[in-house]
């Protein structure tokens, strides 16, 4: 089970789509995956609509 930050229950997800590829990274990715979702972006900390922003897995660095 991969790590997601934040959580699932703390995160406020756009579209019910997220919040399921959320539950679906969480279940289905090994246990040395990091998901961050919604990361802030540049000196401004914007926040673009793409959702899950990096997967990062320890030995593969960032997918």
């Amino acid at each position: 089970m991969s790590t997601l930050i934040p959580s699932i229950t703390s995160c406020k997800f756009g579209t019910p789509g997220e919040r399921r590829f959320a539950r679906l990274l969480e279940a289905k990715l090994e246990d040395d995956y990091l998901c961050w979702y919604n990361v802030p972006i540049g000196f401004s900390r914007l926040h673009t609509s793409t959702g899950f922003h990096q997967i990062y897995k320890s030995r593969r660095s960032a997918l």
